[in-house]
């Protein structure tokens, strides 16, 4: 129970060290600012300050970690087992269902946490909401997006995207 208290305070840290790397690496990796690491590096700490002042970033990064690593060291101990029962990993880590199967279920592990953690905010938004809590201007934007005519918009930007990417595939 100590611990478990005492690591809490180190957590907002590990999530800005987790958004650093994934940030710095992502940059590294794509090279998209040459091969200047200082710029990736004040561009990673930039963003990682960002993400990790806003409340709701730095909450559905706190949500989102344990979960996955949870995730990920169970999927570890399962691959480990079948290993040991098949004598290799070789053919099982060849099939691509395993990739597959696993980025679902790490993309349903992101959605249903950005759920829970964007939810209540965003809820208030909602069209069967009938206003209650919103400021005026928030109302009104409530009515501009779910206006007719925006959401006509909207459904024929889907049906063009939809259309031009079924005649190029």
């Amino acid at each position: 129970m100590a611990i478990e208290t005492s690591l809490s305070f180190l957590m907002p840290i590990l999530a800005f060290v987790l958004v650093f790397v994934i940030i710095y690496a992502v940059l590294k990796k794509t090279g998209i600012f040459g091969e200047s690491n200082f710029i990736y590096s004040i561009i990673a700490l930039v963003m990682s300050l960002i993400f990790i002042i806003t409340p709701l970033a730095r909450q559905y990064t706190l949500t989102t970690t344990p979960v996955l690593v949870v995730f990920l060291v169970c999927t570890f101990f399962i691959l480990f087992i079948v290993g040991f029962v098949h004598g290799g990993l070789t053919d099982i880590m060849k099939n691509p269902r395993i990739a597959q199967v696993a980025l679902v279920v790490i993309l349903l592990i992101f959605f249903f946490t950005a759920i829970s953690v964007f939810g209540p905010s965003l809820s208030k938004f909602a069209p069967w909401n009938s206003g209650e809590g919103l400021t005026p201007s928030e109302s009104g934007f409530k009515n501009f997006i779910f206006h007719p005519s925006v959401l006509g918009v909207i459904a024929l930007f889907i049906v063009a995207a939809l259309t031009a990417w079924a005649m190029n595939k």
